[in-house]
C-alpha cells in the first residue's frame, strides 16, 4: 500500500515533464516559409524545404526567388514548379543554381531569399527568408548545411 502511494508522485512528475504532444495551431497570418537544407558547391544544387502554413490547400505553383549569399550580388534563380501543397505541408525540393553564381568556400555563409509563389487561381505570395549555413568538414567541393 505504501509502495503504491509513493509511486503516485513519481508518475505525476513524469506526466508533468512530458506533457501532451504539441499540436501545431492553425494560423492564417503566417506566410509560406522557405529554408535551405543543404547547399552543394560541387553540383551547384541546393535542397530546400518549403513549408505551407495555411489551413487550406494551395494549388501547384511556380516559385520565383532571388538568392543572395553573404554580401554578394543577388542572383535570380530559375523558376521552380511546386506541387500542390496540402494544409501544413512541408515539401523538400532540389533547386539548381546557375553556373555563373560562385558559392564562397568559407566555414559559414549567410543567405537571403526573396521569393514569390505564383499560381493562376490563388493570390501571389511574397515572402523572405534568411539563415546561416555551416560547412561540413573539409570536403572538396564544400557542402553546407
Amino acid at each position: 500500500m505504501l509502495k503504491n502511494i509513493s509511486l503516485i508522485p513519481v508518475i505525476a512528475l513524469l506526466f508533468a515533464c512530458g506533457g501532451p504532444t504539441r499540436l501545431e495551431k492553425p494560423s492564417s497570418d503566417l506566410a509560406t516559409l522557405i529554408e535551405v537544407v543543404k547547399l552543394d558547391a560541387g553540383t551547384q544544387q541546393m535542397l530546400i524545404r518549403l513549408s505551407h502554413r495555411k489551413a487550406k490547400v494551395r494549388e501547384a505553383s511556380t516559385l520565383h526567388c532571388q538568392l543572395q549569399i553573404n554580401d554578394a550580388k543577388a542572383v535570380q534563380l530559375p523558376p521552380l514548379q511546386t506541387p500542390e501543397l496540402t494544409a501544413y505541408a512541408r515539401e523538400v525540393m532540389t533547386w539548381s543554381i546557375p553556373d555563373t553564381f560562385t558559392i564562397p568556400q568559407q566555414p559559414k555563409i549567410n543567405y537571403d531569399f526573396d521569393c514569390q509563389l505564383r499560381s493562376p487561381d490563388s493570390r501571389d505570395e511574397h515572402f523572405r527568408s534568411h539563415g546561416t549555413l555551416y560547412r561540413l568538414g573539409n570536403q572538396q567541393p564544400p557542402i553546407y548545411r
